[in-house]
């Protein structure tokens, strides 16, 4: 099974279906805990455990949030060993069989060699580069092998049901291999030729007809090529690929002469620790896979651990190859056993061999996430190796450094995810497990903030043996150059591909995929300052490293220093990678692609206008709370003016500058309080009129630039007294704010048949009086600290508003997800582009279950919502299913620390459950396009993200364009520059919608018939989508009081009663009359 269908199946365990009421089947997958019971209690420690052991910090957790999710999880992946893994098994242990019986050949000159494989089987040999020259005196010769094992996780039953590669292991016998081979690849010349010898000699067998021969390199490793076997009927083996290995024997040179320090190609200035670790590790095979099955024989729980980190690789798409980041399963395995043996004080063992699975994992994350490799480790001996850019964690009884394929970047990308899955392990919020596991952390569209494709980087093709120099070089360059402009860069290059066995090594150049994770407070700095002038070796430096971007320049303070200054209209680490891979690679522009794309040029206005325009509303909003505060001649002071608004917490898509805002800016007045209010409801809504009179009147005294009028809501409950019936509109330049007066005293004891006239109320009260300022306050700070929030939760709402479901979605609902992304990024770290946040609110919604799950959500800036706060909300979230289990009244359950009930938003049927699942649906299929076009990622790719399909509906109602909202800038069109004081005499209306009151009034008369579907209406969308409700569906059995519009059915039920079913044509008509100049035409899908 692959790796995707690995991932595939992963998502299947914790997938749940529900019927939603649309008919239509939406598939989700379980979702990380954003509520959480505490997780307390801890591990359960092995009974006997050795104290001396030095200990490791145990992360505590309940017994069901871990141990039983550990279980869970290997039962998932632990192979199950049926008939056709024996098949693969047996398979192997013949094509085993048949390598000991290879014939001898040779010796043979280097042309020798290459000329009689061609002739004998159109075989090559996989000579890494430079070749074998044809003055070389090395002989090239075959013997039996001196070992022949099998060798992998499978056969040594430590991996996962997701790998299927069996790999042959023949180790070349001591006497073909002279002294001196270990310098200059005469080695690996000599293993290439004993690797082809067996290649030529399995083709030439009966079963030769049934596979495919072909080369590829080991883990990515030009020196290290092996022989692949694919079986042609891939059932039989279940899916089992196998591979032939070479490798040397382990004692065949003195560790010494191999060591990391030393120089073992003449060619190369300096140390060779890559080729060294190449040579160490082929001698080593044998040597490691011994230290396993000991270390599998001493820690009974050490194949689960290595399940379980090998689990969490692939989760972060890490694995042995280079292209991977070098460290995957047999790294991880061989890292835990040396550990088992060794890494403590005075050579003790640095893990308990008692430990659990968990324990094992954990330990092993804390020793990568703590330990700075950057900083040789040496196990079990006492050589001594210098600092360097590369990881050292070294075996120095096999002479082997266990990170030798990875770079300084990707050895920072894994400690990087060990320390954050640490930190998610100890969180008191989240649940620990699913995120770990279960969340998609290898895309890098998801995890990173931009992603370059370097094409054409020069890979020092003409030596094998400094195959990692380039990158290591690359690394150290960017990272100098980005500075703290990133959080973090991970450099991968491409995999490299399968070639067939009568064919050289493919011999190309081949793209790098550049990662960054930005600093959002520096990422967009256009000035860089360097040394100054007089510092001429530094400035010299400068020079040399930045090339003809360097420049001295004198500024504002009179320093003169050497400097870099970066356009605005391209992102500014673009320009960086270009200029310095122009500068030390010689590369020019055209060889770097961006692979990410930014998504919000798909919002309706570019991030520059927004901006302009949430600024503007915010001065004018700080104008106005100064004149309210300082207002004198009311009949009680002014306590506090509150912000209500999307527009005032900058999360509005309706943005205009030059014009009237699209909608009123909701503001609240809080008075101080007062014994003098009257007793009831009504009384005391006509004194709020009273006050709101009296408050326009000092306002617009006060100041004259101000206009102010009275305005009543249009409700359409019961005249009672118990909804807010009034408000201000105070029309202030070029916004428009509703001022509503907030109460503090209220009505404790009412009739019974006004009670629920009253929850209704109190409800609206809570929402609009209480929760909409709080939201906001919470929301205006969140921005400062995440530049980034606005856009993302624009975008959020732009994708909700693209799919028709504006009006069934609160908004603040949509913002508080957003939020999410930003405050509880755990495993990965904080966005700082709001396409990669955007990408994560659709993993987020695609994966989140809320029928059993609810979302608890801190939005307090210091994180200050206590375990009390989160257990209440669970506990009231239980006691809404227990109550609603068909969740007809809640079905998302978003708490947070300013709403304390998680459903402020949406009681009441204001988010049926049947929109929770289409959300659902439709972020998966989106999340699905985006997986699928990682490599070619582009706008239209993404702009296709935001294209509804109007043909999962059951009609559609298409609007007049004449009768859309539109924004009128009068600015901008001198032609009708006198209609600006029509514009400004009806100000009072700039909150009206004719859409809206339409949607309001089928809504209101066909609501319990369909489900109207359309997204905002300030935007000017012109289809109104509907889907006909469960109940209305086939027929029914006559009667008064149906609900909804029917006509008779031609046949009657089993019983001889009489049936009908709903008049389909009939409320399309309905819905053609009401629209009237509003409707252009009804289409009937179904």
């Amino acid at each position: 099974m692959s790796r995707k269908e690995m991932t595939e199946a992963s998502a299947k365990r914790r997938k749940l279906s529900h019927d939603s009421a649309d008919g239509i089947h939406h598939s989700r997958r379980a979702v990380p805990h954003h509520a959480s019971e505490s997780n307390g209690g801890s591990d359960n420690r092995a009974k006997g455990s050795v104290e001396s052991t030095p200990p490791v910090r145990q992360v505590k957790f309940g017994h069901s949030s871990a141990v039983d999710q550990v279980r869970s999880i290997l039962a998932e992946v632990t192979p199950r060993n049926g008939s056709r893994y024996r098949s693969a098994v047996e398979c192997a242990e013949f094509i085993a069989s048949a390598v000991r019986e290879v014939p001898s050949e040779g010796p043979y000159t280097g042309e020798e060699a290459t000329n009689h494989l061609q002739n004998m089987g159109s075989t090559a040999i996989p000579f890494p580069i430079p070749k074998p020259g044809k003055d070389s005196k090395l002989k090239f010769e075959y013997i039996a092998p001196s070992k022949v094992t099998l060798h992998s996780e499978i056969i040594q039953s430590l991996g996962i049901q997701a790998e299927n590669a069996l790999t042959i292991v023949a180790q070349m016998p001591m006497d073909l291999l002279q002294d001196k081979d270990y310098l200059n690849l005469r080695a690996f010349q000599k293993r290439a030729f004993f690797l082809a010898c067996i290649a030529a000699g399995l083709r030439r067998t009966k079963f030769a007809d049934d596979f495919d021969f072909q080369y590829s390199n080991q883990h990515g490793v030009k020196l290290l090529p092996v022989l692949q076997l694919t079986p042609r009927d891939m059932s039989q083996y279940k899916g089992a690929i196998f591979r032939v290995d070479v490798s040397l024997p382990s004692d065949s040179w003195p560790l010494s002469k191999t060591a990391p320090s030393m120089n073992c190609v003449r060619t190369i200035e300096g140390a060779t620790p890559f080729y060294n670790s190449c040579l160490r590790y082929t001698a080593s095979v044998m040597a490691l896979d011994q230290l396993i099955d000991s270390a599998s024989k001493q820690a009974p729980s050490f194949a689960d651990s290595c399940r379980l980190g090998q689990y969490w690789l692939q989760k972060r798409g890490f694995s042995s190859s280079v292209a991977d980041g070098g460290f995957g399963w047999e790294e991880w395995t061989i890292v835990c056993a040396l550990l088992l043996r060794t890494g403590g004080p005075r050579g003790s063992p640095l893990f308990s061999s008692r430990y659990s699975a968990l324990q094992l994992f954990k330990a092993i994350l804390q020793t990568l996430s703590s330990r700075d490799m950057l900083d040789p480790w040496i196990l079990r001996g006492t050589t001594s190796i210098e600092g360097s850019p590369v990881p050292v964690l070294y075996d120095a009884e096999n002479g082997l450094n266990l990170l030798y394929k990875m770079t300084g970047a990707s050895y920072q990308a894994l400690q990087a995810s060990a320390r954050s899955s640490l930190a998610v392990l100890g969180s008191k919020s989240l649940s620990s497990f699913d995120d770990i596991f279960n969340d998609e952390l290898g895309q890098h569209l998801l995890q990173y903030d931009e992603i370059y494709s370097i094409k054409g980087f020069t890979i020092a093709l003409e030596d094998a043996a400094a195959q990692m120099a380039p990158y290591h070089r690359l690394v150290e360059i960017l990272q100098r150059g980005l500075g703290d402009r990133v959080r973090s860069v991970d450099i991968r290059p491409r995999s490299n591909p399968l070639w067939p066995i009568s064919a050289q090594p493919p011999n190309k150049k081949r793209a790098v995929t550049v990662s960054i994770v930005l600093d959002p407070k520096n990422a967009d700095r256009l000035v860089d300052h360097g040394p100054a002038a007089e510092e001429q070796e530094a400035a010299e430096a400068f020079r040399q490293f930045w090339g003809d971007k360097a420049e001295l320049r004198r500024f504002r303070d009179g320093s003169i220093t050497e400097s870099l200054v970066w356009d605005s209209s391209t992102p500014v680490t673009k320009q960086i990678l270009c200029q310095l891979l122009k500068v030390h690679f010689s590369l020019d522009s055209e060889h770097v692609q961006q692979v990410t794309v930014d998504i919000s040029g798909a919002l309706p206005t570019s991030s520059s206008d927004a901006t302009a325009h949430f600024t503007l509303v915010d001065q004018t909003f700080q104008k106005l709370s100064a004149t309210l505060l300082g207002l004198a001649g009311l009949p009680l002071p002014i306590r506090s003016v509150s912000p209500a608004s999307e527009h005032l917490r900058s999360s509005s898509l309706s943005v205009a500058v030059t014009e009237p805002v699209l909608g009123p800016v909701d503001v609240l007045i809080e008075f101080d309080s007062s014994g003098r209010w009257p007793d009831s409801l009504p009384a005391i809504q006509h004194t709020k009129i009273a006050f709101l009179v009296k408050l326009g009147d000092v306002l617009t005294a006060a100041d004259t630039s101000l206009s102010t009028r009275i305005g009543l809501e249009n409700v359409e409950h019961d005249v009672s007294g118990h909804h807010n019936t009034s408000f201000l509109d105070v029309t202030c330049g070029p916004t428009q704010k509703a001022c509503h007066q907030l109460l503090l005293e209220y009505v404790s004891t009412t009739p019974a048949q006004t009670r629920d006239s009253l929850a209704v109320a109190v409800a609206n009260y809570k929402r609009h009086f209480v929760a909409a300022s709080r939201h906001s306050t919470a929301l205006r700070v969140l921005m400062t600290q995440h530049p980034a929030l606005s856009a993302t939760i624009r975008l959020l709402k732009s994708w909700i508003s693209s799919h028709l479901l504006t009006q069934h979605v609160p908004g603040e609902c949509l913002e508080i997800i957003a939020c999410s992304v930003f405050l509880q990024p755990s495993p990965r770290s904080a966005p700082a582009q709001a396409t990669t946040a955007f990408l994560r609110c659709l993993a987020l919604l695609a994966q989140w279950d809320w029928s059993t799950t609810p979302m608890i959500i801190d939005l307090s800036p210091g994180g200050d919502m206590t375990d009390a706060a989160r257990t209440e909300l669970s506990t009231r979230f239980q006691a809404w299913r227990k109550l609603d289990p068909m969740m007809n009244q809640v079905s998302w359950f978003i708490g947070s620390s300013v709403d304390e009930t998680g459903t402020v938003w949406t009681s009441k049927t204001r988010m049926e459950k049947v929109i929770a699942a289409r959300v659902q649906s439709l972020a998966a299929a989106c999340l699905q396009v985006v997986y699928e076009s990682t490599e070619q990622w582009t706008m239209d790719t993404a702009t296709s993200l935001f294209v509804p399909p109007l043909q999962d509906y059951d009609f559609l109602i298409t609007l007049r364009k004449q009768s859309l909202p539109r924004r009128h800038d009068v600015a901008s069109d001198e032609k009708f520059r006198n209609l600006s004081v029509e514009m400004e005499s009806s100000s009072g209306d700039s909150g009206s919608n004719p859409v809206q009151s339409f949607l309001d009034e089928i809504n209101g008369v066909l609501g319990g018939t369909a489900l109207f579907l359309y997204g905002d209406s300030r935007q000017g969308g012109k289809v109104i989508a509907g889907l006909w409700r469960p109940n209305t569906h086939g027929t029914k059995e006559w009667r008064v009081r149906l609900g909804w519009s029917s006509r008779p059915h031609t046949a009657d039920d089993e019983n001889g009663n009489e049936t009908c079913a709903l008049n389909k044509e009939g409320v399309l008509k309905e819905i053609e009359i009401l629209g009237r100049d509003l409707v252009k035409d009804v289409k009937y899908l179904r």
